[in-house]
This record gives C-alpha cells, structure tokens and sequence, in this order.
C-alpha cells in the first residue's frame, strides 16, 4: 500500500478544510481555532492581544464592473497588503467574501490604535491588479483580550460590532469596540425601524426645503438643492445628518428619494409654467440607485415636470461613490446629460477622484465641501485647495459651486478665486418653495 500517497491526500484535504484557496490564508474555521488557543494561553496572563475585523469597501463594485476573476485577483492583493501590516508572529485569515480578521500581539492598548491607523491607511492608496489601480478603503473593528470578551466568540462577535460602527460611521475609518459606541449603533437601528415606519404608513411626516444657489459674480439667485426633512411625532425634528446615513447603511435609501420626488412633485403643482427662469433644481441621489435602475420610471416623469415649469433638472452624486460607479451606472449618467440633465459631484475634495477619472465622467459640476469653504480666511491651505480645485474645473470646463457659506470673508475669498457659484446660510436659509423669492 502506497502510504505516501494517502498521507499526500490527507494533507490536500487539510489544506482545503483549513485554508482558503484564493489567498491562502487561514479560513474562518481555523481561524476560531487559533483564536480559542491564543485566550487559552492567555487565561493565566497578563499578556494583551487584539482581534481586528477587517472589511473591504465598495468591493462588490469591483465584481460588478471588472468581472470575478478581476475581483478574486484584487482580493489577492488586499490580502497582501493586510499581510504588509502585522508582523509575522500575528495571524490573519480571510473570513468570507471581502472580510478579513487577524489576532495581533499587544504590549499596551495605545498600540492598537497605531495598527488599526496602519490598517486603514494601507488602503488609501489604489490597489494594483495588471499595471490598473483599483480604488477600495477598508472598515476595521478591534477587540481586546480579555477588556471586551473572554472567549474567543465574544472577541470575534465585538470586534465584528466595531467593524459595523466604522461603517456606519462613513468608512474607511477604525473603531475600537466600546459599549457606547454599540449603543449608539442600536439607536440607529431604532431611527431605521422608525424611519421605515414612517415612510410606509405617514408620508405626510416628510416635507421639502430648497437651498437657494446664487452667482457670486451677480448676486442672483440661480438655482436651488431639494433638501428633505422629516418631522417625527415623537423624535421631533430628525437631523437629515442622522436619517439620511441610517437610510443608505440599512438599505432605505431608495425609498426615501422615492418620497423626496413626490414631496417636490406636490411642492411643483403650485408652480406656473416656465415659472423658474432657467434656474436648476438639484437632487442627490446614490449611485446605488442609478445602478440599480429603480428609479427609471419616477425620474423621467419628474424631469418632465421640472423643465415644464421653466427649471433645469440637475443631480448630485458624492464623490466617495466615484470610484465604484459601474458601467450601468456611467451610462445612465451620459443618458441624462443627453437629455439635459446635469450632473455634480457632491463634496468635492473629499475623496480620491483622479484627473483622468474625472476627464471620463459625465459631469458639468464640482461643489467643493463645506469644509474647505468654512476655513477660508483662517487657513491659507484651504484657499489653496480651493484655488487649485477651481483650476482643475476650469481645465475640464467644469463649473463650481461653493457649499457652507456662513461668514463675509469665506463669500468675498471665494469672489476673489472667480468661484462661479454659491450656497450658504449668509445668503439663504434653506426654506419651503413658497417662501423663496423666484419672481
């Protein structure tokens, strides 16, 4: 009997049952059990270690556009630049899809924080897949052993809770698991559990409020943002800060722009024909959407209206979505400005957007975030940033729109770098379309 033959068979098995055979790396299954040997080592220690749960952002994207074999390769090189950031005594595994974990040795706590930075830093750069660079960033949970879990479920379940927290705090960011931070995630899951309430069986608690844009060369009004509002019966005001994050992390967002068209929709039936003057009327709405086509039977007619009454429909995309639009996507926002719609990107300044990206994209406008804007005058960097954004703009023929104008100065620097257009609380509150000043 060839006994060397079956003990090759026995390790090939192992190897499949243990291992994950795109990266090579521990699977969750032998993950859990380093993690149940590493707190038995420990119990009778002082010794410190972490659990890190590590997941990719925006990754299903890159299946979606480049194809499954483009996303396992890029799986390889995400997997490879984790492996760059622990040492050698540290374990990672790959848990499933884009989710990875590590167990990473401690001294003192503080050193978690510069891993988790480490983490997260290590995908601010693009990752390279055949000479094309591939944009990602990464949500990461930490847990510490014992302070947040003394067996090895508890460990990975926090460390998992934190990961979540980081997500819903906007991504691309740590969270080290602490019992607030899981509170707050709980109330947010009461918001949506509200929030989904509310948009089934009392529309009537969401209304609209237009944020007026103005030349700042003239000083006229020329267009206005679509910004929904919800009143609850007993939360009160909820901040569009606080609902619109809920909405997009727990998959409502595409029913709450459906509510948004229909509340400005009630809001146009007031409106006279050829009443706006030319003026745009913005919306934001998630590339998701756009992708996804949901909402081609309500925008089209709602395009309609809003040219009918004199108004040049316009939407806004955040740049942070930038870098994952599909192909679907793209062409959708080609077909809109092929029918006079035009295209911002939202909070300008934020993200990563390359200039051959943007030479590519089917956008008309750039509006600079607010933060940029509300140091003008306080930091010669942020006029900087700002000058050069505006010479991007104007090499791509782009126009711009300032957000977040509050105070003269940050008004009169942005006259003084020919900043085409504005918006703000110093020129104009956001109001109900019947308060506005549009004859």
């Amino acid at each position: 009997m060839d006994v060397g033959e079956l003990a090759a068979s026995d390790e090939r098995l192992a190897t499949l049952a243990y291992y994950d055979p795109l990266t090579e790396l521990p699977n969750r299954s032998l993950f859990q059990e380093f993690l149940k040997a590493r707190v038995n080592q420990r119990k009778d220690t002082a010794d410190l270690f972490a659990v890190l749960y590590i997941d990719l952002d925006f990754f299903k994207s890159v299946n979606d556009l480049h194809g499954h074999d483009c996303g396992d390769r890029v799986l390889q090189q995400a997997a490879a630049c984790i492996q760059a950031v622990v040492r050698n005594s540290d374990v990672i595994a790959r848990l499933s899809g884009d989710e990875f974990a590590a167990i990473i040795e401690l001294d003192t706590e503080d050193q978690l924080n510069a891993v988790c930075e480490r983490m997260t830093n290590v995908f601010r750069a693009p990752v390279m897949v055949e000479h094309r660079e591939y944009f990602l960033s990464a949500s990461v949970g930490a847990a510490i052993y014992p302070n947040h879990g003394e067996t090895a479920g508890e460990l990975l379940q926090n460390a998992d809770r934190a990961m979540y927290t980081a997500k819903l705090a906007g991504r691309a960011c740590y969270r080290i698991y602490s019992a607030s931070e899981i509170q707050h995630g709980q109330q947010q899951q009461r918001l949506s559990e509200a929030l989904v309430a509310s948009l089934k069986v009392a529309p009537e608690e969401f209304s609209v409020v237009y944020q007026p844009q103005y030349d700042l060369a003239t000083g006229a009004m020329a267009g206005m943002e679509a910004l929904l509002r919800w009143q609850h019966p007993e939360l009160g005001a909820v901040s569009p800060g606080d609902f619109v994050p809920v909405a997009e992390q727990r998959g409502h967002i595409h029913e709450l722009t459906e509510q948004l068209i229909r509340c400005i929709r009630r809001d146009l039936e007031a409106c006279a024909v050829d009443h706006g003057r030319g003026r745009r009327l913005a919306i934001n709405i998630s590339a998701r959407q756009i992708a996804d086509g949901r909402l081609d039977g309500l925008l089209e007619p709602f395009f309609e209206r809003v040219r009918q009454v004199g108004w040049q429909p316009e939407i806004e995309i955040t740049e942070t979505h930038l870098m994952n639009l599909s192909r679907r996507c793209l062409d959708k926002l080609r077909e809109f400005g092929d029918k006079g719609v035009v295209v911002a990107i939202d909070d300008f300044g934020t993200g990563y957007s390359s200039l051959a990206y943007l030479h590519a994209l089917p956008v008309n406008v750039l509006k600079i975030d607010q933060q940029f804007v509300q140091r003008l005058g306080q930091d010669g960097r942020d006029s900087r940033i700002v000058s050069a954004i505006l010479a991007i703009a104007e090499a791509l023929s782009l126009e711009v729109v300032a957000e977040g104008i509050e105070i003269e100065i940050q008004k009169r620097k942005l006259q003084e770098l020919n900043c085409h257009r504005g918006q703000g609380y110093l020129m104009a509150r956001p109001s109900p379309l019947s308060e506005l000043p549009l004859d």
